[in-house]
C-alpha cells in the first residue's frame, strides 16, 4: 500500500482534493466542492436534505453534480414520478445480510 496520495501503489484518485460541508442539524453532506490534481475547483455538488418528520429522519432527497470544466450535470436520486412513499422501519431478516443474499435476489 502506498502513501495517503497512492493507496493503490502506482494509481491516483480522480480528486486532488474534496471539501465536504455538513449540515448542522443531521451530520450529513449538504454541500462538495471537488478540486482536480491542479488545485483547480472542478465539480461541486448539492445534497438536497429532506425530513420525513413521521420517521424522524432526514434523508437526501437528490444529488446535483455540476462539471464546472465542461458545463455539464448530473441529478440522481429523484423520486418525483415514484408513486409509492418510503418506506422506514422495514425490519429485515439474518439471511439478507448474508454474501449468498445477492443470488438469491436475483432469481426471483
Amino acid at each position: 500500500m502506498g502513501d495517503r496520495g497512492d493507496p493503490q501503489g502506482g494509481s491516483k484518485h480522480v480528486y486532488g482534493k474534496r471539501v465536504f460541508y455538513l449540515d448542522e442539524d443531521t451530520w450529513t453532506v449538504a454541500y462538495q466542492d471537488a478540486y482536480d490534481t491542479r488545485k483547480q475547483l472542478w465539480r461541486v455538488a448539492i445534497h438536497p436534505i429532506i425530513q420525513f418528520y413521521d420517521a424522524k429522519v432526514p434523508w437526501y432527497r437528490a444529488n446535483i453534480w455540476h462539471d464546472l470544466s465542461n458545463s455539464s450535470y448530473l441529478f440522481s436520486l429523484l423520486d418525483n414520478e415514484i408513486k409509492q412513499p418510503w418506506k422506514f422501519g422495514e425490519k429485515g431478516r439474518w439471511a439478507d445480510f448474508q454474501p449468498d443474499s445477492l443470488r438469491r435476489i436475483g432469481t426471483k
